[in-house]
Parts: structure tokens; C-alpha cells; sequence
């Protein structure tokens, strides 16, 4: 194993551990050792972003895509950060380049399709939720940004039986309930929308 190659791996553990600023130093070291090392990179950045720097950690990843274009991570990773950031165009691009790379991965159908939301449009939005929920159909939090794409959209029945299947997944779940009862409400169903802000 080289230097670079131990320093990374050490790099990784730091990172693992929560030790940012420790796992930074042994990142910028492999980086002295191999300038164009894509991990060192992406993680670098990743690390820089949580810990407030957005715009250094967007620069290194973007970096690190331009030195292996191929690593769908890399563009998940990227969309988050530029979302973050309010960028939310260039978000989807990135989300839409990890599909391209990558096309079950299911946080990156997610991402594009709340990122289609957030642009305003919703009919948009709806298939790439559809198709995350297909690779991950217990996420409570999806079914109900699926049921508010719907409900933008002006399918209120098929908003009814997603916020439904929310509410079935997670009994508890607060925010469903009252979504559901906005769609009931517009539907003039007065007493199933009464129970369900109850």
C-alpha cells in the first residue's frame, strides 16, 4: 500500500468517526501525494460542506468529477450540495447525471424528482418519485412529497391514496394526516377531511 493510499484510508476512518477537521489535513495530504485523486476529492468536499464551507466543498466536488466522470456518488453528492445552496437547475442536472451513471439509484430519482417540485413542476416530479419509491417503498417522507407533487398537479384522488399510504406506513405521521385532509377538504368530503385534522 502507498503512502497515498493509507493516508486516504485513514482519511476515511477520521471522516467515519465525525473528525472532520483531522480527516480534512489527511485528505489535502493525499491531494500533495496525487493531485487528481478523485476520493480525496469528492470526500474533501463532502467534509468542507458539512463543515459550513458550501462553496469550497461544490468547487472540490465538481473537481473530482472532472478527474473521473464516471462515479455516480460523486453527482448524487453534487446535487445535494447545489440544492443546498439554492442552485436547485443545476441540482436536478447533477441528480440527473447520477441516474444517467447509476439508474437504480433511488436518492438520486428523489432528489430530481423534489427537485422538480421546488421548480414548480410538479407533473414532472412525479415520475422520478414513482420510480424511487419502486427501489425504496418504505420512505414515509417520499409518499407524502409524491402526494404533494399529485396534489399540485390537481390529481386529488391519486394524492388521497398516496397521503394514505403514508399514513399506513407511519400511523404517526402528522403531516400526512393534515395533506390528507386539505385534499378531502377540496373534494368538499367535509367529514373524512374533519377526521383527518383530527
Amino acid at each position: 500500500m502507498s503512502d497515498a493510499d493509507f493516508l486516504l484510508r485513514a482519511a476515511f476512518l477520521q471522516h467515519q468517526a465525525g473528525a472532520l477537521r483531522h480527516a480534512c489535513d489527511l485528505y489535502r495530504q493525499v491531494l500533495a501525494l496525487r493531485p487528481l485523486n478523485h476520493d480525496a476529492l469528492h470526500m474533501l468536499g463532502v467534509a468542507r460542506a458539512a463543515m459550513g464551507d458550501l462553496t469550497e466543498g461544490i468547487a472540490l466536488v465538481q473537481q473530482s468529477i472532472g478527474a473521473d466522470p464516471a462515479k455516480p456518488v460523486a453527482h448524487f453528492n453534487l446535487g445535494g450540495l447545489l440544492i443546498r445552496r439554492g442552485d436547485v437547475q443545476a441540482g436536478a442536472r447533477a441528480f440527473a447525471a447520477c441516474i444517467a451513471l447509476s439508474p437504480d439509484h433511488a436518492g438520486a430519482h428523489a432528489g430530481l424528482g423534489r427537485a422538480m417540485q421546488a421548480l414548480g413542476r410538479a407533473e414532472d416530479a412525479i415520475g422520478p418519485m414513482l420510480k424511487a419509491l419502486s427501489l425504496a417503498p418504505a420512505d414515509v417522507l417520499l409518499w407524502n412529497d409524491l402526494g404533494a407533487a399529485l396534489y399540485t398537479a390537481g390529481r386529488l384522488n391519486e394524492a388521497a391514496e398516496i397521503y394514505g399510504q403514508a399514513i399506513a406506513l407511519n400511523p404517526g405521521y402528522a403531516e400526512a394526516y393534515y395533506n390528507l385532509g386539505c385534499v378531502r377538504l377540496l373534494q368538499g368530503q367535509f367529514g373524512p377531511s374533519e377526521s383527518s385534522f383530527q
